[in-house]
Parts: structure tokens; C-alpha cells; sequence
């Protein structure tokens, strides 16, 4: 959800709950969103397939008791990331990893020795 940080829940669902192909799916970059859009496609897909236990006049019912359940855990998934990165202390280890991840190795040594260095 990196670059959606400043979406508004509704902003959010509006992006995310739409249906999805596999490939618009595989293109989301956040992997948690990635693999709950999956799953509930994956539901969705199998529910079609399912022509034995789910007769066709159903089979709208079970998609939209699907699709709510995937919005109930993209709802969840939005309000527990809005916390952790609320939080000032998240916000800076995030801020401080990112900045590790560009560092080279003699960079990073160099970096860690010079602020840890009473230890």
C-alpha cells in the first residue's frame, strides 16, 4: 500500500474491490492486497467451476457473499496498515530501513558502526 498512503478508505475500496483479472491482480504492488485480491478470485473461480453443489440462478448470491467477505479482509488490511504507520516510531524504522536499502554493504557497516558504536 506504500503509495497509497494517503488514500481515504473509500478511495481504497473504490481501487480495490472492483473485479480483477489475473493479470490486473499480479500488477498490484502491495503483496498482502496482491494475495487477498488472489484468494478471492481464486473463490470466485472455483464457485463458477462448481456447476454441482452451485446451480447458475446462485451463482450471483455466492459472488456477492464472496466479494463481501473480500471487502471485510481489505477493510481490515487497510485499518491495521493506517495504524502501524500512524505510530511516529513505525513511521521512522520504516523511514531508516529504506534508507539501509540503498546503502551499500561498506556504506551500511559504516552507518551502523557510526550510530551504534557504544555497544
Amino acid at each position: 500500500m506504500k503509495g497509497d498512503d494517503k488514500m481515504t478508505l473509500e478511495e481504497y475500496l473504490e481501487k480495490y474491490t472492483v473485479n480483477m483479472n489475473q493479470n490486473e491482480i499480479s500488477e498490484i504492488s502491495d503483496s498482502n492486497i496482491r494475495n487477498i485480491k488472489m484468494k478471492y478470485w481464486d473463490k470466485k473461480h472455483k464457485a463458477f467451476l462448481n456447476e454441482r453443489e452451485i446451480k447458475d440462478t446462485e451463482l450471483g448470491n455466492e459472488f456477492d457473499r464472496i466479494e463481501e467477505l473480500e471487502k471485510k479482509e481489505l477493510e481490515d488490511y487497510y485499518s491495521e496498515y493506517k495504524m502501524r504507520h500512524t505510530n511516529p516510531k513505525h513511521a521512522i524504522v520504516e523511514q531508516e530501513t529504506e534508507m539501509m536499502e540503498d546503502m551499500t554493504e561498506g556504506q551500511l557497516a559504516e552507518y551502523l558502526a557510526e550510530k551504534f558504536n557504544d555497544y
